[in-house]
């Protein structure tokens, strides 16, 4: 996981993505390299829930229609020390 906070990546935080119907996306962190995305949404509280992997699912979608080749998807559940993968 240090190299997503080296220099190998172009960090995005908080940056705004436009969905193709309109609405507005804000991952907390997009982390790139070339044409491929790590999109890392940190979660503070003590559940896991659906939602929040619809939220990922729906940030990948949108980094896939501005071109993205690849993308990762990661919820880190800050208070239970757990990072989470998810498949798109």
């Amino acid at each position: 996981l240090s190299s997503w906070f080296s220099d190998d990546y172009i960090c995005k935080m908080e940056q705004e993505i436009i969905g193709r119907e309109g609405d507005i996306l804000r991952p907390d962190r997009i982390m790139i390299n070339g044409r491929s995305a790590i999109v890392l949404d940190y979660k503070f509280g003590y559940l896991k829930k659906d939602s929040y992997k619809r939220q990922v699912k729906d940030y990948y979608k949108a980094l896939k229609e501005l071109g993205f080749e690849n993308v990762s998807l990661f919820l880190w559940y800050y208070n239970l020390d757990e990072l989470e993968e998810v498949s798109p």
